[in-house]
């Protein structure tokens, strides 16, 4: 909708004013009549007062209005923007978790292995977000190649594409994105938008260091020079909750 601000409309009742008071003058003045012109140029000021005051109230309900919608729009788009955070927080068991994780150490020494095999278990589904846990590793050293955490948030709950994408994962896991082997994706799938945290080359006992100096703990603790189990970490997510499913639902890819 067109709106007139009130300085314009202000105005223009400030000078109908102004033409009602000369008018009245004229009028006064062929009449002779001194009354008159008095009793004219006061109805015309009350006149005025009374249009400007409408005015006024008109515009400030109407900006008041305009105000209340931003502000509805933004706290809205804020509450969204938390609550993506807190889907891709760390569990709150993470104490327990690593603990659990001194398990999915492994001793196997680091060959080159070129089959990866590639396992996708969902860990979080409902009508906000479905998260998927993509793990890759070697198909005959067993040794942790890559992870991919893939969050689909839906439209339907009100996200959207510069919501998501807005999406700051050092708040998170702070100086992440100066790691070059973490990647991190956001585009629009129709019904919904994806957002991909990918951890890469996890096959290096420094990279998994480094995260876990971001407070991304994948393993139970830091300088082992270790590297992680592929299966034992499928068994960690899947005692936490996560199952096992279809491939086709991701869009999560290892690039070499």
């Amino acid at each position: 909708m067109k709106r007139v601000s009130l300085k314009k409309t202000l105005a223009v009742c400030a000078l109908t004013a102004t033409l009602v008071l000369g008018l009245a003058a004229c009028g006064a003045g062929s009449s002779g009549s001194a009354d008159s012109q008095k009793k004219a140029s006061t109805e015309a000021q009350a006149n005025s007062e009374t249009a400007v005051t409408e005015a006024s109230t008109e515009n400030a309900a109407e900006i008041s209005a305009e105000a209340l919608a931003e502000a509805a729009a933004e706290s809205s788009t804020e509450a969204l923007e938390e609550a993506a955070m807190g889907e891709l927080a760390p569990a709150a068991g993470e104490e327990a978790d690593s603990e659990a994780l001194e398990s999915a150490f492994t001793d196997a020494p680091k060959t080159e292995d070129k089959d990866i095999t590639q396992s996708v278990l969902v860990s979080t589904d409902n009508d906000q977000v479905t998260e998927y846990q993509v793990v890759y590793y070697g198909a005959n050293n067993d040794i942790l190649k890559a992870i991919h955490v893939e969050d689909h948030f839906y439209k339907s709950a009100g996200y959207t594409e510069e919501t998501i994408s807005k999406i700051d994962i050092n708040q998170l896991y702070p100086g992440i994105t100066e790691l070059p082997f973490v990647k991190t994706v956001c585009k629009d799938e129709g019904d919904y938008i994806c957002f991909i945290i990918e951890y890469n080359e996890l096959d290096n006992a420094e990279h998994l260091d480094q995260l876990y100096d971001c407070n991304c703990k994948l393993e139970a603790k830091r300088g082992t020079g270790q590297l992680l189990s592929g299966d034992s970490y499928l068994k960690l997510l899947r005692s936490q909750g996560a199952k096992d499913i279809d491939n086709s639902l991701i869009h999560s890819t290892l690039n070499d």
